[in-house]
């Protein structure tokens, strides 16, 4: 089989690709018989792997990154459409490419016509696909979220899939069996707390005086520690700066 992942979200691509080697077999018998390639590898090296026969094992597993998006993508296209059809049975070939390929590519095609090929385009969630995911992330953490605090962790993290995960667990983990609140990812999530730092520094500088009172009571109430506020402040007003004096040159 061959199987061609390609798209911007890599960590769905990741998670995909370890459900397919938990089918595999002993894990330490297929490490022993996994290849990571470069995209900068030649096909002469790919077919080297792919005809090797597995030790001790029923497959062989060779994965390969940004083959069709490298520098030799053109190269290798053609003798890849002779040879993947005939690849070995015991071998598991895997194509990761972190760009969508054109709908019309002939991989692609191939993929979907060959009886040994498989191809999946991944894309990261947006909006209302962004909110269903981290829902449905919680549930698989064993959680519960509110509304809330589903909109807060979809506005100030975005679609960073392998981000949001991470912070998902945390605030599952210390709610228990509690839904996780608003202030919950205000209070541990240190990208909403940085998003609201930088919104007392607009604030600040767009010198309204009553808003950057009102955030910086916020801050202080929910424990945070006023020479980390100063700090952050400092580093906003840095930020801002570099930015103006690039922008400049």
């Amino acid at each position: 089989m061959f199987y061609i992942f390609h798209g911007d979200d890599a960590f769905s691509q990741r998670e995909t690709l370890a459900e397919l080697l938990a089918r595999l077999g002993d894990p330490s018998l297929l490490e022993l018989n996994t290849t990571h390639l470069p995209g900068s590898a030649s096909f002469g090296e790919l077919r080297e792997v792919c005809d090797v026969v597995p030790f001790l094992a029923p497959v062989r597993l060779v994965i390969v990154e940004e083959m069709f998006t490298g520098a030799n993508g053109r190269d290798v296209v053609e003798e890849l459409l002779a040879y993947l059809p005939h690849l070995p049975e015991t071998t598991r070939l895997v194509f990761l490419e972190s760009q969508a390929l054109r709908s019309n590519h002939r991989l692609l095609r191939l993929a979907e016509e060959a009886e040994n090929g498989f191809a999946r385009r991944f894309n990261r969630p947006e909006g209302a696909a962004l909110s269903r995911w981290i829902e449905q992330r919680v549930k698989s953490h064993g959680g519960k979220a509110t509304p809330q605090a589903l909109h807060s962790l979809a506005v100030n993290i975005g679609n960073n899939l392998a981000l949001l995960d991470n912070e998902i667990e945390k605030l599952v983990l210390f709610r228990g069996e509690e839904a996780v609140e608003a202030e919950d990812v205000a209070l541990l999530s240190p990208h909403v707390a940085e998003a609201s730092i930088f919104e007392l520094v607009d604030a600040l500088g767009s010198r309204n005086g009553r808003q950057a009172a009102i955030l910086l009571s916020q801050k202080l109430a929910e424990g945070a520690d006023p020479f980390y506020l100063f700090a952050m402040i400092v580093r906003q007003f840095r930020l801002l700066i570099q930015v103006k004096e690039l922008a400049d040159d």
